[in-house]
């Protein structure tokens, strides 16, 4: 179990709201329940990004500035009439990524993108989004194993190199209060499984390709 007496006393940034609060106990429960994270690294890094995605808000339900104006995902689609601009902690947009949380969590975001907004499904998406590598086929597993710890780098798995160096600082700076309360953090990281090779992450070109989800993994409680 995470300490979490300890991540809220030592919270670094701006006094939390309950939003945040709550946004925060989100993730960290379903860290607790998905096996297929496996170090405090990991939550590190999808904090950071929550953080960051929402504009420091905590908030599961933050709509992109802008819905899209000006790009080419924010006119409505040719079949649905909807437009699928980010939304969530993850800022979730184009077709083809509500489609694939669609079928794995069993919600339709075709229809009604606006679920994505709901905290749970907004947790949800961006936690499994991140550890199977469904927004742009890096995943956490490639940048936090037991021979690799690449805080910038991870930044692919949400948005190239975009502002990586600080969203690498939020995550820094999260990692130095997590700790669990019975068990030993040095010993955690030891003990890690390398599932896969992180020197042979995709190439960005390779990344930015539209990443169908042939098979629906959801995370499975112990």
């Amino acid at each position: 179990m995470v300490d979490r007496e300890k991540f809220f006393k030592k919270y670094p940034y701006k006094a939390l709201k309950q939003t945040g609060i709550e946004t925060i106990e989100n993730i960290i429960e379903h860290y607790e329940d998905d096996k297929g994270y496996r170090n405090l690294r990991e939550l590190a890094y999808v904090l950071a990004t929550a953080y960051h995605e929402s504009a420091h808000t905590w908030n599961p339900a933050i709509r992109e500035y802008g819905r899209g104006k000006g790009r080419k995902y924010g006119m409505p689609h040719s079949k649905t009439g909807q437009i699928y601009y980010g939304r969530g902690l993850c800022q979730l947009t184009w077709y083809f990524n509500y489609e694939s949380f669609t079928r794995i969590l069993g919600v339709d975001l075709i229809k009604n993108p606006d679920l994505a907004l709901e905290p749970r499904n907004s947790v949800d998406i961006l936690m499994i989004g991140m550890r199977d590598g469904i927004f742009t086929r890096h995943k956490l597993n490639m940048y936090f194993d037991k021979d690799t710890t690449d805080w910038v780098g991870a930044r692919k798995i949400i948005n190239g190199m975009d502002r990586a160096n600080l969203i690498a600082s939020y995550a820094k700076a999260f990692y130095k209060i997590l700790d669990y309360k019975e068990d030993d953090k040095a010993q955690e990281e030891a003990e890690i499984v390398n599932v896969q090779n992180p020197k042979k992450a995709l190439t960005d070109s390779e990344a930015l390709l539209p990443n169908k989800v042939e098979e629906v993994i959801k995370f499975v409680k112990p």
